[in-house]
C-alpha cells in the first residue's frame, strides 16, 4: 500500500494512522472525521462537568504534527465501485485502499416527534455540546437499554435535575441492580421499569414526554440509549460476510458481531487500540494481523458498576 485513506478520528483510527506514519513514513495516510477533536470515551461523562478537558485532542494540530493529512469533513456515502467518498459538502474524494473504523451508532426507534430540539440519541451526545442543554433545561427523561443511559442519569442527578430514568428492564445490572437503584432513589431519580417512550411533545422544542405505563412527564431533554450498532449507514452495502472488496476494511467497534448484546462497554478503548496495532503490524508486514480482545467476567462488571456509581468521585468532578 501506498496511500490508505482512514475513515474516523475515533481512538481505532487515530491509533492506526499514528503507528503507520511511526513504522512506514513514506505512506500517504489520510484520516476523515466530521469533528475536528477526538476524546476517549473513558473522559465521556467528566466532560459533561467540564474536567479532563486536557484530554481533548485537537485533530487539525494532532495530525499536523505527525504529518498526516486529516480533512474535517463529514462523508454521507461510501461507494466500493467507483472507490469514491461522497461529502456531505457535494465534494468527492477517490480512495485506493479504505479503513472504516466509524464504530457504533444508537438503534434507531419510531417514536413520534422525535424530530424536536432536545430529542437525542445516545451516540449524538456530545458532551462539550450537551453541557449547554445541562445549563438551560430543568426536566430530563432518559430511557435505558444499557449501562450508559442509567450512569447518564446519575451524573445529570448531581446538577440538581429532575431525573425520570425509563427501561424496559434493568435486570442487565444483574446481583448489583438493587443496589444501583438504591443509589438512583438516593438521587432523587424517578424510576420506571417495564415502560417504553411512545411519544414526545411540543412544538419545535420537546416540552413533555409520554411513556407506556401511560404517564406524562415535562421534560426539557429527552435522550434515548437504545442498543449500539456498527456504524454502516453510509456503505452503499449491506455488508454480508465476504461481501466487502479487498481494498476496505473494517476496524473497531464496526466490525463487531453481536455488539447489540453488549451493555456495559468495559474495555472497548482497550480491544480497540489492540486491534489497531495488529491491523497496522499486518499493512507493514510487521506481524499477522491477531489480536486477542480482553474479555471481561462477572467480577470485572460488578467491580466497574461499583466504580460508577461512586458519588465520592462524581462529586470531585464538580469541584
Amino acid at each position: 500500500m501506498k496511500s490508505i485513506c482512514i475513515l474516523g478520528a475515533g481512538r481505532g483510527g487515530i491509533t492506526l494512522a499514528e503507528l503507520l506514519k511511526k513504522e512506514e513514513g513514506s505512506l500517504d495516510i489520510t484520516v476523515i472525521d466530521k469533528k475536528s477533536y477526538f476524546f476517549d470515551k473513558n473522559y465521556f461523562f467528566p466532560l459533561l462537568f467540564n474536567k479532563e478537558k486536557e484530554k481533548v485532542i485537537n485533530l487539525n494540530e494532532f495530525f499536523s504534527n505527525v504529518g498526516i493529512n486529516f480533512i474535517n469533513k463529514e462523508v454521507e456515502r461510501v461507494s466500493f465501485s467507483k472507490k469514491n467518498l461522497y461529502f456531505k459538502d457535494k465534494s468527492t474524494m477517490g480512495f485506493k485502499n479504505l479503513i472504516v473504523c466509524t464504530g457504533l451508532i444508537s438503534q434507531e426507534l419510531s417514536i413520534k416527534g422525535e424530530h424536536r430540539e432536545g430529542f437525542f440519541y445516545m451516540s449524538e451526545i456530545d458532551p462539550l455540546s450537551f453541557r449547554n442543554y445541562i445549563k438551560i433545561a430543568s426536566d430530563f427523561v432518559i430511557f435505558a437499554s444499557t449501562i450508559l443511559g442509567v450512569r447518564l442519569a446519575f451524573c445529570l442527578s448531581f446538577f440538581n435535575k429532575e431525573i425520570k430514568l425509563i427501561s424496559n428492564s434493568l435486570d442487565f445490572l444483574g446481583r448489583k441492580k438493587e443496589e444501583v437503584i438504591s443509589i438512583l432513589k438516593r438521587r432523587n431519580i424517578d424510576i420506571y421499569e417495564n415502560a417504553e417512550i411512545t411519544e414526545v411533545i411540543g412544538n419545535s422544542i420537546v416540552k413533555a414526554t409520554k411513556i407506556s405505563l401511560p404517564k406524562v412527564f415535562s421534560s426539557n431533554v429527552v435522550v434515548v440509549d437504545t442498543h449500539l450498532l456498527p456504524n454502516l449507514k453510509i456503505l452503499e452495502t449491506s455488508l454480508k460476510e465476504g461481501e466487502l472488496p479487498p481494498q476496505v476494511m473494517l476496524l473497531g467497534d464496526v466490525a463487531r458481531k453481536n455488539i447489540e448484546k453488549e451493555y456495559f462497554f468495559i474495555f472497548n478503548s482497550i480491544n480497540v487500540y489492540r486491534e489497531a496495532k495488529a491491523l497496522a503490524e499486518k499493512i507493514t508486514e510487521r506481524g499477522e494481523g491477531y489480536f486477542f480482545p480482553k474479555v471481561y467476567t462477572l467480577q470485572d462488571i460488578e467491580s466497574f458498576l461499583d466504580e460508577e456509581f461512586n458519588e465520592k468521585k462524581v462529586l470531585s468532578w464538580i469541584s
